[in-house]
């Protein structure tokens, strides 16, 4: 500390192994039950599974503090992150970051100008981080045995790929806080942008080589920003009556910036460059013709359908999404509920059931809603026992999106304080009851409209619980 100046520093070192050995034996052949289980015993004995693996990691890092005055703040770090899961060449790279703050009420010229602002707080800061969250020996060629005609033999299990380094994470971050009327209300907006690069995955390649993938770093630069707010009010805590409300609010977006030779790549049909990872190529649905059948639009006027025909972009991701969570307490009694709010799209309820209305099998009532003439249009084609396009419309046209937005009562609670009424000698005596997913506002005609991207997802449970908590 040097006057109003005031430094910190700190060093580090992390050093970590995992070692992981299994072995597992398969036997066969016993002439008695009781046998079972020693070894020796069997006719026919295997080593199914034996396993070693050795996963080291190390890291050096330093973060640099300053702080003046107690209202500007400026922190740098670095740090040298090293990982086994990567080849020799490419097993260490480095990382930082730059934070800086700004608290503005701290300010002399803010002193009694501020009016009820009791906080106010700007901040940023920009850094980098790696990841290495993938399996062990990823880069190296490996063989496992098999049996072929009574003979052990050595089959290929994964490619050599000894390139793929760190995944790369860039982040950017500037956040304002405020609070007034001595905290009783709280404000916080925040806006992020995260770059992601370099992402570690298991590259699909097509089945005729032999391997359904490669571990590799995708080519791909992928933008990860949005806004987050939070919006807190509380009453006077010293007065019987307490109540916190707390609201937030989240609008992400995703967008897929770069990626070379995306028309050349295993994921020419899956992503778009300029639209976001969860974004789906779909059929344009162009209404039933007159024997009832599903029709859709022919692109290029081949008399085929297939990915050129499918041009209409349409997202699955979370437009945005939020929370309010309430809590209420007067003279024992306790309430607290929390709210969550979510808008999006997803898969509707068309071919849930994996098959096409007509056939012999469990339809969902949506399906009475059928075409039955030119008269009854409906919404779902005639009944019949041969499929048609109908796998075309199910999974890839816009007939099967649908608005999956949903509005539900996440959890509740209520209790009360019995210790304010009862003798009992704790110091704490409440008996509650709670519930979680009580109810679902929505329209979404299929299963689960948290989860509208398969469509034969089990629903939320709703659960309810009674019960006692004692304080000694």
């Amino acid at each position: 500390v040097f006057g109003n100046h005031r430094f910190e520093m700190l060093l580090g070192g992390t050093f970590q192994r995992n070692t992981r050995q299994v072995f597992r034996l398969s036997s066969f052949g016993y002439v008695n039950d009781a046998l079972i289980g020693n070894t020796a015993a069997a006719t026919t004995v295997r080593v199914a599974q034996d396993d070693y693996t050795d996963y080291r990691y190390t890291a050096a890092f330093a973060r640099v503090g300053y702080r003046y005055a107690g209202r500007y703040l400026l922190n740098l770090t670095g740090r040298r992150d090293g990982s086994s899961r990567f080849g020799p060449n490419n097993r260490f790279a480095t990382f930082g970051a730059v934070g800086a703050a700004w608290i503005v009420s701290s300010e002399p010229f803010a002193q009694d100008k501020l009016g009820p602002v009791s906080f106010l707080k700007l901040r940023g800061s920009y850094g980098t981080t790696g990841n290495d969250r993938i399996g062990d020996y990823g880069y190296l060629n490996i063989y496992d045995t098999d049996n072929y005609r009574n003979e052990t033999v050595l089959v290929p299990a994964q490619l050599y790929n000894p390139d793929f380094s760190w995944e790369v994470n860039k982040k950017l971050d500037v956040e304002l806080d405020l609070r007034l009327w001595d905290d009783r209300l709280t404000f916080t907006a925040n806006w992020f942008r995260n770059t992601s690069s370099n992402q570690l995955v298991g590259y699909a390649l097509p089945a005729i080589t032999g391997f359904t993938s490669v571990q590799a770093n995708l080519p791909a630069t992928v933008e990860n920003k949005g806004w987050e707010f939070q919006l807190a009010l509380q009453g006077h805590p010293d007065r019987e009556w307490q109540w916190r409300s707390s609201l937030n609010l989240s609008i992400p977006k995703n967008t897929l910036l770069r990626y070379p030779d995306l028309e050349s790549s295993s994921y020419a049909n899956s992503y778009v460059i300029g639209y976001p990872l969860s974004v789906r190529r779909l059929y344009a649905y162009t209404g039933m013709d007159e024997n009832g059948e599903y029709t859709l639009r022919d692109v290029n006027g081949d008399g085929r359908f297939n990915i050129d025909d499918r041009t209409v972009l349409r997202d699955e991701g979370r437009k945005f999404f939020g929370a309010l969570q309430q809590t209420v307490s007067y003279k024992g009694f306790s309430l607290a509920l929390l709210l969550e709010v979510v808008r999006h799209e997803g898969r509707g309820s068309l071919g849930l059931t994996g098959s096409y209305p007509g056939i012999r099998i469990n339809q969902l009532r949506e399906v009475m809603d059928r075409w039955q003439g030119p008269e009854n249009v409906g919404t779902y084609r005639k009944f019949t026992t041969r499929g048609g396009n109908f796998t075309n419309v199910q999974f890839f046209s816009t007939l099967n999106m649908v608005d999956a937005s949903f509005i539900r009562l996440r959890t509740i609670n209520i209790g009360y304080d019995l210790a304010r009424i009862i003798d009992t000698g704790l110091s704490h005596c409440e008996i509650f009851a709670s519930g979680q997913n009580l109810f679902t506002i929505s329209g979404y005609p299929g299963w689960d409209a948290e989860r509208p991207q398969i469509s034969n997802a089990l629903p939320a449970l709703r659960m309810y619980t009674m019960g006692i908590r004692l304080g000694f």
